[in-house]
């Protein structure tokens, strides 16, 4: 069974924008048979951590977000309009990446093409309603911009950290961000199966952090 780990805190900004990130990977049932608790406990902290570490840096991309609204047209990867920077693309296996994509067929060799070197955006398709799939609504364009000023921190996180994974025996974990306008983002970049399907508001891990109404 895959488990996810989420840590969720209220941020109070004039789009009341909840804070829902999620680390999210088939570590429990990757890890070796023969793992001890001290790599269990291990996994648990460095997890701990890093949600904490991202949630301040997206905390602090939400409190500086008049900056970030500059240089922010066309600066990230929509889910299917984009290609990818040829010199961080990769095509893992299913072996490197826990899991195989169907349209991939069995993923031995190449599972589908990631940029761990870029996170990619993912939108409702009602929300992808202007020219060329980009969106309209101030509150999800302020979004993807100061998510934007997030991407260096989930890019220097993965190639931190990618030797503590493996020493571990399991895949690096993803690293997404839902906000409360519908906006996605999420490490690595990679092509989505079905444009516009995706709402992470309607996802369990989201509607589970964020308090009833």
């Amino acid at each position: 069974m895959t488990r996810t780990y989420i840590r969720q805190r209220r941020s109070h900004t004039r789009s009341s924008i909840p804070l829902i990130i999620l680390y999210g990977a088939h570590f429990f049932r990757k890890l070796p048979v023969n793992a001890d608790r001290d790599a269990l406990v291990a996994l648990i902290d460095r997890l701990d951590s890093d949600v904490l570490e991202l949630r301040n840096t997206i905390e602090s991309s939400i409190a500086n977000r008049c900056e970030s609204i500059r240089g922010c047209y066309r600066s990230s990867y929509d889910e299917c309009r984009s290609s990818f920077n040829s010199g961080t693309q990769t095509c893992p296996s299913k072996e490197q990446l826990g899991y195989a994509i169907p349209e991939c067929g069995q993923g031995l060799n190449c599972n589908g093409i990631f940029d761990y070197g870029a996170t990619s955006v993912r939108l409702p398709g009602a929300l992808a309603n202007g020219p060329n799939g980009n969106p309209t609504n101030p509150f999800v364009i302020e979004g993807i911009c100061y998510t934007r000023t997030a991407e260096r921190w989930m890019v220097d996180k993965y190639y931190e950290e990618q030797s503590f994974w493996e020493s571990l025996g399991v895949p690096s974990p993803q690293m997404y961000y839902g906000s409360g306008s519908g906006m996605f983002r999420i490490h690595p970049a990679r092509h989505s199966r079905e444009c516009g399907a995706y709402d992470p508001r309607e996802r369990p891990w989201y509607m589970a952090a964020v308090p009833s109404t």
